[in-house]
């Protein structure tokens, strides 16, 4: 783990070492109270929940701020990221999605105000307990992940001619059953 006082870098992938591994349990006020600043990389094989999604295990990259805005909301910012190997939904074969979440929550005390004032913000509400940051960056990336993971049109193993176009094809027109009812009414 890499506690730091700067603003974010961007990731860039990289081999992970034992120093750069994050802690699976953090407490966030604490952090908040002395403006600190973590970063390292989690394994998706840790990650139960994420795993069921994968065909292989990714490195995941964690930038987070720890402080107190300007508007004096304790918060958490940063971003992870990841490259996953999902299944295309239209093809079956691997592919890779790249994952960039922004990271964005305000930490409230239990029994506090239910919500953020701040729509920069989603609420996390904690005591001065400890928090699985594993699983608050699982959640981060299951909310990510894309409803239908697939390939770009042109790369997918799909023959053209069994793909859709991308447009609804349009029923055949019938007649309505009822027709000769309302050109009967409209008589009398």
């Amino acid at each position: 783990m890499v506690l730091t006082g700067g603003s974010l870098p961007t990731y860039h992938r990289a081999i992970m070492n034992e120093a750069e591994r994050l802690p699976d349990e953090i407490r966030p006020w604490q952090l908040v109270q002395t403006d600190e600043s973590i970063s390292g990389h989690f394994c998706t094989r840790q990650m139960s929940r994420l795993r069921e999604c994968l065909n292989t295990d990714s490195e995941i990259a964690v930038e987070l701020v720890f402080g107190v805005d300007d508007a004096g909301t304790a918060r958490i910012a940063g971003v992870v990221q990841a490259e996953l190997e999902l299944v295309c939904q239209r093809c079956l074969d691997p592919v890779v999605v790249p994952l960039n979440c922004k990271v964005g929550l305000a930490l409230t005390r239990p029994g506090g105000k239910a919500g953020s004032p701040d729509s920069r913000y989603e609420a996390l509400e904690c005591g001065d307990e400890s928090v699985s940051l594993l699983r608050l960056v699982e959640d981060e990336l299951l909310l990510a992940l894309p409803p239908f993971p697939k390939h770009g049109v042109n790369e997918c193993s799909i023959p053209v001619e069994y793909r859709s176009s991308g447009q609804a094809e349009q029923p055949p027109k019938r007649n309505n059953p009822f027709a000769i009812l309302r050109d009967g009414k409209n008589k009398h």
